[in-house]
């Protein structure tokens, strides 16, 4: 975050968005999911607004007060911004990283059980013993699902077909899969730039010793089901404080299409700053 915090202030005003001017939208995966939640944390704290945002597969980044803080911002009733989803998948073990009982996790999940999930299987709050990836053992967790993503392009992260077009033509992946269809014929993966190593998301190997956070935050009886009959339940509060306002029913706010736009964005990330990226980013919005 400290290497483009700059960039993206002169970036920010060079668009005329000031703060409380404009809204911000934050998506990322992996690694690039907790950057862009400190971005959306940096932000707010000098008056930006943070719109309803959807990141994938964020490891932990702070303790449990950090957690408690971006609870309260990012995921409470009363709060100026909107929530933040964040998308996790099967038995992914990125989302659990670090397996060290300082850490702790926030926000609220969406999770999708496996590849043919084509609705969240539960919508809860992170942490909670019986949500997302908190529900397996260390030892069931898979960093293969940290690739894949039934709502990502071409469901996964990992599996980037029609970089060049993308990256450098500027094309989103609605135009990729649509010419890919019309003219099979013409279409050639292995032609053309290909995707550096170093340029690609892939398969997490978390090393640290297991362990569980501290104080795990509170259980949420809001799942897909209630989510999709468009029942109104309430999520439990973050924590016990008779302070802490109560959670906002994050269901209400949750949406397919624009997760999926989202997912397209954050696959986009994986560009990096090549010279199509800001056309594939229009294009795709």
């Amino acid at each position: 975050y400290n290497k483009f915090e700059a960039s993206l202030q002169m970036q920010l005003e060079g668009i005329g968005c000031q703060p409380g001017a404009c809204t911000i939208y934050v998506t990322g995966h992996g690694s690039g999911a907790s950057v862009v939640s400190m971005v959306a944390w940096e932000l707010s704290e000098v008056g930006y607004t943070i719109g309803t945002s959807y990141i994938f597969a964020p490891p932990k980044m702070g303790d449990s007060t950090f957690s408690e803080k971006m609870n309260k911002k990012f995921a409470a009733t009363g709060s100026d911004h909107g929530v933040i989803f964040s998308v996790s998948h099967g038995k992914d073990s990125l989302v659990r990283w670090p397996f060290d009982a300082n850490f702790a996790s926030w926000g609220i999940q969406a999770y999708y059980a496996d590849d043919s999930a084509t609705k969240a299987t539960q919508i809860c709050y992170s942490g909670s013993s019986d949500c997302s990836v908190w529900q397996y053992t260390k030892e069931e967790l898979s960093s293969v699902d940290t690739c894949d993503c039934p709502v990502a392009p071409d469901h996964g992260f990992c599996n980037f077909i029609g970089f060049e077009a993308q990256c450098y033509g500027g094309w989103s992946h609605n135009t990729v899969s649509d010419f890919k269809k019309m003219y099979p014929e013409l279409w050639n993966e292995s032609a053309g730039v290909q995707q550096p190593d170093d340029m690609a998301a892939a398969n997490w190997y978390p090393a640290e010793g297991d362990g569980e956070q501290a104080k795990a935050l509170a259980k949420s009886n809001e799942d897909a089901a209630a989510a999709q009959s468009g029942a109104k339940p309430t999520l439990a509060p973050v924590d016990n404080s008779a302070k802490q306002a109560s959670s906002q029913v994050a269901a209400e706010y949750y949406n397919l299409k624009t997760l999926k736009a989202f997912a397209a964005l954050a696959k986009l990330s994986y560009c990096g700053a090549s010279s199509g990226v800001v056309k594939a980013i229009q294009a795709t919005c």
